[in-house]
Formats: structure tokens, C-alpha cells, sequence
């Protein structure tokens, strides 16, 4: 877990999966991303190199999430983030 304060970055638990595709469909968010359905983000949460990320705001709200991939020569690479502004 990563806090600095303001935001909190800590490993995805699998019952976050469902708010995380939400804040996919957010419309927002849809424009700018090709979201995943729940079933595609089950199935790539349960792969060993890939690594999500959830992003919690200072009240302990999740308000985003990240996606990281180890490729075959250990690098990660980063494939997506998506954060869920208050209004």
C-alpha cells in the first residue's frame, strides 16, 4: 500500500471488480476508454502478471483504479487508469 495523504494506491480485492467496471461505463470515462466487461476483468484479475490497483481518495472512497502487466522480460507495462471524480 501506497498513501501519501490525499490518495491511498493498495491492491484490488476482487468484490472492487464491479465498481471498478462502473466507473468504466461513467460517461465521463467511456469516451476516452474501451471499458472491459466484469467477466474480461474476473478472468485478467486472476492472471499472475497482471496487477490492479485501487486508487482511494482520503476518506477511504474508491475513486480509481490501475492496471499493470509484467511482460515476458519482467518490464510492466502500464495499461489503463481510470479515476472517478466527486461532483
Amino acid at each position: 500500500m501506497i498513501t501519501d495523504g490525499v490518495i491511498t494506491i493498495a491492491d484490488t480485492k476482487g468484490e472492487e471488480l464491479e465498481a471498478i467496471q462502473q466507473m468504466e461505463q461513467n460517461q465521463d470515462t467511456s469516451r476516452y476508454i474501451i471499458a472491459y466487461p466484469l467477466e474480461k476483468h474476473r478472468a485478467e484479475f486472476q492472471k499472475p502478471e497482471v496487477f490492479y490497483k485501487s486508487i482511494f481518495d482520503k476518506t477511504g472512497k474508491l475513486v480509481g483504479f490501475m492496471i499493470l502487466v509484467l511482460d515476458n522480460d519482467g518490464m510492466s507495462k502500464y495499461r489503463m487508469q481510470t479515476h472517478c471524480h466527486p461532483r
